[in-house]
Parts: structure tokens; sequence; C-alpha cells
């Protein structure tokens, strides 16, 4: 509730809401908006080493996140391969292969270089993702009968 009652009166303040994740970088790096909300990967890939002067931050009250999962398709074929490929992505080169597209592995063995971000470094906001996947369609509607212009 109060993050929807925040949204609320945040709402005039916002230039637009764009559709793609990462647009907000550009748009900040090149003057079009003061601030923008995106991605640590996607600031960090499409804004500093761009050469964009942005400036990430986070909440010091805590971020939202993701993990990037694979999944096998039940009967899909090729069960071997697939397995044989995510047995390889968990590894430590296989992890590592992350580091190129700016998002921080999960493998702890990896080192982090610094121009990333490392997990210990960030507060993260209490979060339950199964909750979230049950109230999706329902925060949705919410969120954009909350912004909606």
């Amino acid at each position: 509730e109060d993050g929807f009652t925040y949204f609320e009166q945040l709402n005039d303040q916002i230039h637009h809401y764009n559709k793609s994740g990462s647009a907000a970088v550009t748009q900040t790096g090149i003057g079009e908006i003061a601030i923008g909300l995106s991605f640590s990967h996607d600031i960090l890939r499409k804004g500093k080493s761009a050469g964009y002067p942005v400036q990430l931050s986070f909440p010091k009250e805590g971020t939202g996140y993701e993990i990037g999962a694979m999944a096998m398709i039940k009967n899909g074929g090729q069960r071997q391969k697939a397995e044989k490929f995510m047995d390889f992505y968990v590894t430590t080169v296989g992890q590592s292969i992350l580091l190129d597209h700016y998002r921080v592995p999960l493998n702890p063995d990896v080192d982090i270089p610094d121009h990333l971000i490392a997990r210990e470094d960030v507060t993260l906001a209490d979060f339950d993702p199964a909750r979230a996947a049950l109230d999706q369609k329902k925060t949705i509607e919410r969120w954009k009968n909350t912004v909606e212009r």
C-alpha cells in the first residue's frame, strides 16, 4: 500500500513511462530526462561503458532484483544436451560469460570485476517471488490504474 501511495504522489513528476527497460539509460545520457530507472546492468552497459555521464545508484532502503533462470521443456527433446548446457552454465567458465553482459554471476567462485556491482554491495528489498507471481496480474492492473494519464 505504501508503495502505491508513493507512486500516486510521484506520478505527476514522471515525464513518461518507457516500454523498454533500458531506454531511460540513453534518454538520461543525452539529457532528455534527469533521472531514469533501469536495470543496473543496462546502466553500466548502455550508459557508463558507452561514455554517457550517468551515475548508478540504489535506494538505501533496498532495491528489487531478478535472477536469470534456465529451464528445460518437458518432452522437448535433446534432454542430454540441455542438461549438459545447464551443467556448464553454472560452472565458473559458464558464469564468467555473464560478465561480458554486465551481469553479476551467482557462482561465488567467479571474480567480480571492479566495474560491476557485487551482490553483497547492494541492499536487496524483501521480496517473495512466488507471491509476486501469484499477484502479477492484479499488481499490473493496479499499476496501470495508478499511473495512467
